[in-house]
């Protein structure tokens, strides 16, 4: 249906804009103004100078400091992978394509950073857990960054359900996903580089099912196994990658033409002292019946504050906060992240992430996410993928994928971390040169 494309390049004209740029803003904003130009409109920013004034900036750049400060600290949580695709598409038996998970392990953070910088390891780490880890595993470092946005926190009308912090080097790519949440990512040392789809291109990302599988490491070895999980099950996934190598360019556009030949993805790059913005209202999938679980727990939470709000006289909060629940689009990016720069994610954007290292060798960032609002924009983009699109071009699917056109897709990256949280488990010898119990 040509109304389809009709509708991704409308979108850009309408509100995104024709440059491939994620707009961006010298400040901080005002909570209004951050609610009615980007949180109502579900369009991302790139926030420079909102968080110079954290201790975290110049303290966390010392490896020293961390080390010290997270000694007595419980054991961290490191995902490994043989290349630095964790929750990706990658080969298996060079033939088949699987969702890979990473195998996921708790270590001393001396240790963990050791294997971060140590970039001529056949491991690569990627310090991280999406279950709140911040203010759990990382909690001897709260004092030097903030608990919250305090201008996201007025604008959302609560405060974040969930603040992680990320550790990893170049090697780690994020594949295209997307988050049930509105996101603010700060950068704290490196770079972060983004790449920004909107619900709107649903289509573009051929989301397609894929058996799951799932890295097991070895201690006779010394190497990560790729396996099927025992339990099969298949994962709706993005299908598109959209840093092909050369010998393989070719190949991927042919089978992709819809991102490929459709409208440019907007480019961010992130530095130390920047937010960027991603707002809500691209995919949902089910895949993790704990992530329904969690998705039924947030609609009661909903609709007792409904009940609450009937008792009370409205205010100007309650106001913004209806006002925000309207009309919003989002946008195909590519998005670098520095230090300084808070970049501004609007939820359910798909995003794809690269990275760079600091001088140490590592990048550290760390994002708050705020609870979405289900409302009606949600519901357009339920209608959205449930259309049935055929492209004049027909691509040759990859092999063992299936589309999924029926089911809510999202490639979602919470349910994910609490996936990988609750199947940690063994113990892995000779990965920082010590012995590793699982905890």
């Amino acid at each position: 249906m040509k109304e389809i494309e009709a509708l991704w390049e409308e979108v850009r004209e309408l509100s995104l804009g024709n440059s491939t740029r994620v707009e961006q803003l010298d400040s901080p904003p005002t909570p209004l103004q951050f609610l009615r130009d980007y949180v109502s409109q579900n369009k991302p920013c790139l926030i420079s100078n909102a968080t110079l004034h954290w201790p975290a900036l110049s303290s966390w750049s010392h490896d020293s400091y961390l080390i010290q400060n997270l000694s007595s600290a419980a054991h961290v949580s490191v995902h490994l992978t043989p290349d630095g695709q964790a929750d990706a598409l990658v080969p298996l038996n060079d033939a088949t394509l699987c969702f890979a998970s990473a195998h996921v392990q708790r270590m001393p953070f001396n240790q963990a950073l050791n294997l971060i910088t140590n970039h001529t390891s056949s491991l690569v780490a990627y310090a991280q857990q999406q279950n709140d880890c911040f203010r759990s595993e990382y909690s001897a470092l709260s004092s030097d960054c903030e608990s919250h946005i305090p201008w996201a926190t007025e604008a959302i009308g609560s405060l974040p359900e969930a603040v992680n912090l990320w550790i990893g080097n170049h090697r780690s790519v994020t594949s295209f996903h997307k988050d049930h949440y509105e996101n603010l990512y700060a950068v704290v040392s490196g770079e972060k580089h983004f790449l920004l789809l909107p619900p709107t291109d649903f289509h573009r990302m051929y989301i397609k099912d894929y058996p799951a599988a799932r890295y097991s490491y070895s201690q006779e070895t010394g190497e990560l196994t790729l396996e099927l999980e025992k339990e099969a099950r298949n994962v709706p996934w993005c299908s598109v990658n959209p840093y092909p190598s050369p010998e393989n360019k070719e190949s991927e556009m042919s089978k992709f033409p819809l991102y490929f030949d459709g409208p440019k993805p907007f480019e961010c790059t992130v530095k130390p002292g920047q937010i960027l913005y991603l707002a809500y209202g691209y995919f949902g999938l089910k895949i993790l019946k704990k992530f329904d679980d969690f998705l039924a727990a947030k609609k009661k939470k909903a609709e007792l504050k409904k009940k609450k709000k009937k008792r009370q006289k409205p205010s100007i909060d309650t106001a913004l906060d209806v006002v925000g629940q309207f009309f919003s689009m989002d946008v195909v990016g590519i998005g670098y992240l520095w230090t300084g720069l808070l970049p501004c994610r609007p939820s359910m954007w798909f995003h794809h992430v690269r990275q760079s290292p600091d001088a140490g060798g590592r990048t550290i960032a760390i994002n708050y996410w705020y609870d979405m609002q289900f409302d009606i924009k949600y519901a357009y983009f339920n209608f959205l993928q449930s259309v049935h699109y055929q492209s004049t071009h027909v691509p040759t699917l990859p092999e063992t994928a299936s589309e999924d056109l029926d089911s809510e897709s999202a490639c979602d990256s919470f349910a994910h971390g609490f996936k990988d949280e609750l199947s940690a488990d063994g113990s892995v010898a000779n990965l920082a040169g010590t012995s590793i119990k699982e905890e």
